[in-house]
């Protein structure tokens, strides 16, 4: 089944005192999900030897590192080979990135295609125009299309057909060479 939970975005004010003299005040965001969240979150990253706090301190880091913070997290409950699909029927590749959730190896060859397991999605216009090219998207815009877009969500959809996967995870590595666009 489906869900859907509001993602708490805490702005944090912070600043350094090298050597006694005060550096300008910066601000960066903290993310933070309710509990349930969070088990969800567990319950997928285990087979991935991480935890869903691990998750959201790494996402934190990427965002005080300038990640802008989406309106929706697309978490899917495995990683998919269907990165050139989903660089194809995106869209605008700042309006929605994907990630992973396995470790990246040590020794990537130059062909390496990362797996799709989490997709990062700036507006909830984007997300409707992707979902309407391409049936992976479907259940999370379904989850996701009453949603407020001046919040955040994380949206744990339902998962594509095993034979929509097979079929189009079949030769998608070759299709993903062909994408040259950043994640």
């Amino acid at each position: 089944m489906a869900k859907c939970y509001e993602i708490a975005r805490l702005e944090m004010l912070e600043r350094s005192i090298p050597d006694g003299v005060p550096d300008p005040w910066t601000t960066s965001d903290l993310v933070v999900l309710p509990d349930e969240a969070m088990a969800a979150m567990d319950a997928i990253l285990v087979q991935f030897g991480s935890t869903a706090a691990k998750w959201c301190d790494r996402f934190n880091v990427s965002l005080s590192n300038g990640l802008a913070m989406p309106w929706a997290i697309i978490a899917f409950g495995r990683e998919y080979r269907l990165a050139g699909h989903f660089s194809q029927i995106r869209g605008a590749p700042a309006e929605m990135r994907f990630s992973f959730y396995s470790d990246l190896p040590t020794d990537r060859p130059l062909d390496y295609v990362p797996p799709l397991g989490i997709i990062m999605v700036a507006n909830k216009a984007a997300l409707q125009a992707a979902s309407a090219r391409s049936v992976l998207l479907e259940p999370a815009w379904d989850t996701l299309v009453d949603k407020a877009p001046n919040m955040h969500w994380l949206c744990l959809p339902e998962p594509p057909s095993d034979d929509w996967v097979r079929e189009h995870e079949s030769g998608d590595d070759v299709l993903f060479q062909t994408t040259t666009e950043p994640r």
